[in-house]
Parts: C-alpha cells; sequence; structure tokens
C-alpha cells in the first residue's frame, strides 16, 4: 500500500476510495470507527492494535502529510462511506465528532 494514494495530499477527504485500501487496512477503519461511533469510552486492546495496524500502513507509504492528517483523511472518507451504507452506522455523529 502507498500512502500516497487514497486521499493523502488531497484537500477533499471524501475523494478516498476506501475499496483502494488492502482489506486488512479496510478492517481495520471500520473496526476503529465502530468502536468510536459505539464506545462509551472504555479502554479497549482491539481499538489500539487496530490503530497501530492503520499507523504502520500510513507509515509504509510515501504519504506529504503527517501521519496524524492521513489518518484522519481516511477515517472522515471511510465513515462518509459507512454513513451512506445506512446500518450501523447511519447515524455516525459521535465517530464524526471525535474525528474533528
Amino acid at each position: 500500500m502507498d500512502g500516497t494514494s487514497p486521499g493523502a495530499g488531497q484537500g477533499d477527504p471524501y475523494s478516498m476510495d476506501v475499496v483502494e485500501l488492502g482489506t486488512d487496512t479496510q478492517t481495520a477503519l471500520a473496526e476503529v470507527l465502530g468502536y468510536l461511533n459505539f464506545s462509551s469510552g472504555t479502554p479497549d486492546a482491539k481499538f489500539l492494535r487496530n490503530l497501530n495496524t492503520l499507523f504502520r500502513h500510513i507509515e509504509a507509504g510515501k504519504a506529504d502529510d503527517a501521519s496524524d492528517v492521513v489518518l484522519k483523511k481516511w477515517l472522515t472518507a471511510a465513515l462518509h462511506q459507512l454513513s451512506e451504507q445506512g446500518g450501523a452506522f447511519a447515524d455516525a455523529g459521535q465517530a464524526q465528532a471525535v474525528i474533528t
């Protein structure tokens, strides 16, 4: 995975296509967003592992932006796509508040 492709360095965070990311990265994004959207803040080892996975993928790439900026873009784009699908992410207000 190249950290410059999906969303890195682009002005529109929704322009990123989460499908372009690897399956493990997509899964980690969805699980992190699920935690952010539905958790009451209880510490969770799986959440932290998923964050590590995402940062590892970002650091392995060649992003123009800092890792936290790339992560925010990825999370924003993935949340946008998940909320458009409805279901559990139809109301993604809590996750959106945490990301911004």
